[in-house]
Parts: C-alpha cells; sequence; structure tokens
C-alpha cells in the first residue's frame, strides 16, 4: 500500500496562494465598504456642523452691545421728553 501522498507540495501551495489572494480580496472589500460607511458619517456630521452656528460670545462684546442699546434708549427718551415739553409749551401759551 504505499501509494503517493494524497496532496502534494506544489499543489499545496497553489491552494495557499489561493486563500491568501482571497484573504485579500476580502480585505480590500470590507476596506472599500468600511471607507464608504465612514464617508456617509463624516458627511451626516459636517452637515450637523453647518447646521450649528459656533457660539463666540465674550463678556466685552456682550457690554458693548448693552451701551449701544442703552445709549440709543437714552438718546430716544431724550427726545420724547423734549417733544412733550414742547407741547406742553404750545398747549399753555396757546
Amino acid at each position: 500500500m504505499a501509494h503517493g501522498p494524497l496532496i502534494t507540495r506544489s499543489e499545496l501551495k497553489k491552494r495557499k496562494k489561493r486563500e491568501t489572494k482571497e484573504v485579500k480580496k476580502q480585505v480590500k472589500i470590507f476596506k472599500k465598504e468600511f471607507e464608504e460607511e465612514d464617508e456617509k458619517i463624516q458627511e451626516a456630521f459636517s452637515r450637523e456642523r453647518k447646521k450649528q452656528k459656533p457660539i463666540e460670545k465674550s463678556r466685552t462684546l456682550e457690554k458693548e452691545k448693552t451701551r449701544e442699546r442703552s445709549h440709543s434708549l437714552n438718546v430716544a427718551i431724550v427726545i420724547v421728553i423734549l417733544l412733550l415739553a414742547l407741547l406742553i409749551y404750545a398747549v399753555m401759551n396757546l
């Protein structure tokens, strides 16, 4: 019963090469799928980031805004008081 080997070395090498090629193909496919999914996620996050405006506030900016508002309100109050004074003067003299 001295038969030759069931699988020769060259056949083993061929099978191993085929297996490594298949593994490389699968890895390439998985990488491509992963990159596509990652790109979709990055795109979604970038859209969300664009929707949200960055908050850029500081105490000095807020103080300047309130000063400007208070200045304009003070000017408006002075104008209204002057107009009321003119109205009262006009009513009293007529």
